[in-house]
């Protein structure tokens, strides 16, 4: 596999089988940059020494395959300390990180989270510290996909505390 413009890494081998799976989820939420371009090529080695005393190897040509950005924005959250949903993230794969910026809003705009770390999210709290009351808030997320092309998010979110 080669990753931008590093050397080649090593993925697998096989003796018969035509099928190779390489799991690339390492890059999706990865701080390194990553356009989502995954290049490849089969170098295959002669398995012990021909006649002619040579191990022989030969290399295919170089295929490359693209992963597209997602974003996934949850529309409900529960902040009750039950470790399910308690926290308000994006859900992103393959975008790039240094272009990062999440924001939530109350309903008359005034700012109570705002991030440029993909890997924090909201806890529920307000900026003073309280709980934030159940009910509808506003998100914006801007981000950067592997196509380098920006992109803006806007939309509603619930804030929703389960009774005991």
């Amino acid at each position: 596999r080669v990753v931008e413009n590093n050397p080649p890494i090593f993925v697998g081998s096989t003796m018969a089988d035509t099928l190779f799976t390489d799991d690339v989820s390492s890059y999706a939420n990865s701080t390194i940059k990553n356009n989502g371009e995954f290049c490849y090529f089969v170098e295959a080695v002669e398995n012990g020494v021909n006649p002619y005393g040579v191990v022989g190897q030969s290399r295919s040509n170089i295929m490359c395959a693209k992963q597209m950005s997602r974003v996934f924005i949850p529309n409900s959250f529960t902040p009750n300390g039950d470790t399910l949903n308690g926290i308000l993230k994006p859900s992103i794969s393959f975008i790039n990180m240094e272009d990062y910026e999440f924001s939530v809003y109350d309903r008359w705009g005034n700012q109570l989270f705002k991030t440029t770390n993909p890997l924090e999210g909201w806890d529920g709290y307000a900026k003073n510290g309280k709980p934030a009351q159940e009910g509808i808030y506003l998100y914006k997320l801007i981000y950067t996909t592997s196509d380098n092309e920006q992109k803006e998010r806007e939309g509603y979110i619930h804030l929703f505390i389960p009774s005991k």
